[in-house]
């Protein structure tokens, strides 16, 4: 199975063998079963995973009965002379059920992983919601991020962290220009200045009004938000460079960081702290105190610093996490990928890939739309004027005031 052919979220080769070096293996050895158990990955939580798996298979696994969640009250302070009010909190969702075959997805996805996830890491797992700084297989750093939402995931993949750049400007990706601004742009408004970013086309600054958008191909405008406290990159956004132009970031909204379920993004991944997140980074390639990081954040806008060394940042999607003592904890599918692995293991990708987004047929919808409702517009002002014509020559007619129009 190629993993890319289920979905553009998920951008990872399955690492196959070439079956005549599987079987040449074999034969050269007394004991062919260990020869194969050992091109097993070699990440701990794909042994603990197999070890659940079998467990589950055998049915000899011993379910612990699931807490159930109870709403808190949460106690208001009553006014004078006016009784206790109590609150109630609504009760976290219950976990999802643990089965073989959501075991046996999640050990899929290990197959894909970099065979060395580097000495220090960084892994951040969208179902989880959670990023760690890893080193040399111990964390020293975790975080609460927001993912993307169902219908902008936050994709699957590995790359190396390049730079840091602080008090950053956002170059609004194609995907939002379309759907969020090219609407609002063809029925006359100006979003893009409303908004106070900045556009340019060609390779000089223009104003909405300056660009008849029914031709001009918003994707091909570049339109930028300024550095400054509303940037929707914060302080701070950590590039990685990727063909699916996701970074880390900072961001302004920090109350959607106290959801329990954290996909609210076009794709990219907010972290709650990124400036101790940055501190982290630096003291462990650099040796940097956290007042020389504090000072490359004040220094000047579009400050891009270089990351030293070599640290991978792997976007994961594990929704069954397995801890030291063996005990899984399970997460939502929030994206869906569990079918579509599962049907890619099966043979069935055709029956179970995502459509890929096209943005060129989004795109010419909405300018077909706009383009109707404006001929609409037109007729019925057309009409309009037709009807108020007729009224003023009857009015003529009849010894109106209105009779020297005529």
């Amino acid at each position: 199975m190629d993993p890319t052919q289920l979905t553009e979220a998920i951008d990872r080769s399955a690492n196959l063998i070439a079956p005549g070096s599987v079987l040449a293996g074999m034969a050269a050895t007394e004991a062919p079963d260990a020869y194969l158990r050992g091109l097993h990955p070699r990440h701990p939580q794909f042994e603990r995973l197999r070890q659940l798996y079998l467990a589950l298979k055998a049915g000899t696994y011993q379910t612990e009965p699931a807490p159930q969640p109870v709403a808190e009250e949460a106690q208001e302070s009553p006014r004078k002379g006016r009784k206790k009010k109590k609150k109630k909190v609504a009760k976290p969702a219950a976990p999802p059920p643990l089965t073989a075959d959501k075991v046996l997805v999640n050990m899929e996805q290990w197959r894909w992983m970099p065979d060395d996830l580097g000495r220090l890491h960084v892994a951040v797992n969208i179902p989880e919601f959670q990023m760690r700084v890893m080193k040399e297989g111990r964390e020293i750093h975790a975080e609460r991020v927001v993912t993307g939402t169902v219908a902008n995931q936050t994709p699957i993949f590995s790359k190396e962290m390049q730079t840091v750049v602080f008090q950053p400007g956002w170059g609004v990706p194609p995907s939002i220009k379309v759907k969020d601004l090219l609407p609002g742009l063809l029925a006359g408004r100006d979003p893009v200045a409303a908004r106070g970013y900045r556009m340019s086309y060609r390779g000089r600054m223009v104003s909405a009004s300056q660009i008849d958008w029914r031709k001009v191909d918003i994707r091909r405008v570049s339109i930028v938000q300024p550095p400054g406290p509303s940037n929707a990159l914060g302080q701070v956004k950590f590039l990685f460079p990727n063909k699916h132009d996701v970074y880390l970031h900072d961001t302004p909204s920090k109350s959607l960081f106290n959801a329990e379920s954290r996909a609210f993004s076009y794709g990219c991944v907010r972290v709650r702290n990124p400036m101790r997140f940055a501190e982290v980074l630096f003291q462990e390639t650099a040796g940097w105190s956290s007042q020389r990081v504090a000072s490359l954040a004040r220094s000047k806008p579009e400050n891009e610093v270089r990351v030293a060394g070599q640290v991978p940042v792997h976007m994961t999607y594990f929704t069954v996490l397995v801890d030291d003592a063996g005990k899984p904890r399970v997460l939502r599918d929030i994206y869906g990928h569990e079918a579509r692995i599962k049907g890619g293991l099966e043979g069935r990708i055709e029956q179970v890939a995502r459509k890929r987004q096209d943005l060129d047929a989004v795109r010419n919808a909405i300018v077909s739309r706009a383009s109707s409702r404006r001929v609409a517009n037109f007729d019925s002002a057309r009409q309009g004027r037709n009807s108020r014509s007729r009224n003023v020559r009857s009015y003529s007619q009849s010894g109106g005031f209105f009779g020297w129009l005529d």
